[in-house]
């Protein structure tokens, strides 16, 4: 699996960039199989308060997957992370449903 971290405008740090890969062998754990996906962090400035766009764009692994996009934002940068892939366990579930062939078997990270 390609991960593609990107800071918009913003560094994103060692421990950032450690928690989401955290997420990412969580994901693969669970043997839910992912092409690519690429993450893109984007500070804002509003109302005086710093706050964070998250986006996550990622390619399943299956025969006829969709692209899924998720979006999340607030001032917290890693309970937006948190946020993101909580947003895109919902979206995966649903589209494994309809992609019956999907293993659920667990997988065993080297």
């Amino acid at each position: 699996m390609d991960i593609e971290i990107t800071g918009v405008h913003y560094h994103v740090s060692d421990a950032t960039k450690e928690h989401i890969h955290k997420k990412m062998e969580h994901w693969q754990k669970m043997a839910h199989t992912l092409n690519r996906i690429h993450l893109s962090i984007t500070p804002k400035q509003e109302h005086h308060h710093e706050t964070f766009e998250v986006h996550l764009h990622a390619k399943l692994d299956w025969q006829h997957a969709p692209t899924v996009d998720i979006r999340r934002h607030g001032e917290n940068l890693w309970a937006v992370i948190d946020e993101t892939f909580e947003g895109f366990s919902h979206a995966v579930h649903k589209h494994k449903d309809k992609h019956t062939h999907v293993s659920h078997d667990r997988v065993n990270l080297e």
